[in-house]
């Protein structure tokens, strides 16, 4: 494997874990159960939504 063979590897390694890493975060969020006194989400809008709103982008890196 040369060089750019890694580069590319890399590159489709870092793509295919961005698409799958928030979606990884929306399904675990809607698994798990709410709470005392949090509203359950009502669908997949709603939990990617409301993520957006109180977390921002940084869900999709999965950073505290």
């Amino acid at each position: 494997m040369d060089a750019e063979d890694a580069a590319t590897y890399h590159m489709t390694g870092c793509f295919a874990s961005g698409l799958t890493t928030p979606a990884d975060v929306i399904k675990t969020r809607l698994q798990v159960k709410p709470a005392p006194g949090e509203l359950p989400y009502k669908g997949l809008v709603d939990c990617t939504t409301r993520v957006l709103k109180n977390e921002g982008f940084r869900f999709v890196t999965g950073a505290c």
